[in-house]
């Protein structure tokens, strides 16, 4: 776009647009799935999987599980007090949830030293006998693994302390709706759904609706600048 003072865009320029046009698409697809700069050596981004056999053994787990838990807690993330004390919470949510006392899900969002975010979910095996019947002797499992956007943005955007109306706009933002239609489902006026993206927008430092949803979906693909040092040996800790 161009300022009003300055001349429209001769045919060269659309040319040269239209041209640059693939290239950009291409790059915009690669941010949107940019690896951290460690995970060609690392190996790809799937989850991984530490079963638990007894609360006071170690787990087992696969490459990918070791990969992630190093990256949480370091080297020695096995004797890690916090990471373990975090497990064992986890597993009796899990627990919990599988004996019908919690809603659940044994799920948490962890970020570690390097500005990552992980995901983390706990189950109990259960007895093909009787499935319904728990059994804390059977093997724990806790999947871990990279946390989507979707998981992650609900809490930053409290972090920034957006109400939970705010959020709810913030939400119809990232879906694309337009104003009016982000009114209608949220059953408000169009000049109430400007006034909260006013107010989110200040909150958050933008000045746009793409650089809303660029700051709460796309900054967590750019953990290089998370300043490692201001996060603790397990990361910030999340539920849910």
């Amino acid at each position: 776009m161009r300022t009003a003072d300055r001349p429209a865009f001769s045919r060269r320029d659309v040319d040269r647009a239209v041209a640059a046009g693939p290239a950009v698409a291409a790059a915009l697809a690669a941010l949107n799935t940019a690896q951290h700069p460690d995970d060609a050596a690392g190996g790809p981004d799937c989850p991984g999987v530490a079963v638990y056999t007894g609360w006071d053994a170690p787990p087992t787990v696969d490459a990918q599980a070791r990969r992630w838990l190093t990256e949480l807690a370091g080297t020695d993330w096995v004797h890690d007090r916090t990471f373990r004390t975090t497990a064992t919470a986890l597993i009796s949510r899990a627990d919990a949830v599988a004996a019908g006392r919690d809603g659940g899900p044994a799920t948490i969002r962890v970020r570690t030293r390097t500005g990552r975010w992980l995901a983390l979910h706990a189950s109990r095996q259960q007895p093909l006998s009787d499935p319904r019947t728990p059994d804390d002797a059977a093997p724990a499992v806790i999947v871990v693994g990279p946390a989507a956007p979707t998981q992650v943005a609900p809490l930053l955007a409290g972090a920034y302390g957006l109400s939970p109306r705010e959020q709810e706009v913030t939400a119809a933002v990232a879906r694309g709706l337009s104003t009016a239609d982000a009114a209608r489902e949220l059953h408000m006026s169009p000049h109430t759904v400007r006034d909260h993206l006013k107010a989110i927008f200040g909150k958050l430092g933008v000045s746009s609706r793409g650089e809303l949803v660029a700051r709460l979906f796309a900054d967590r693909a750019l953990p290089a600048l998370v300043d490692p040092a201001a996060h603790t040996t397990a990361g910030v800790l999340a539920a849910g």
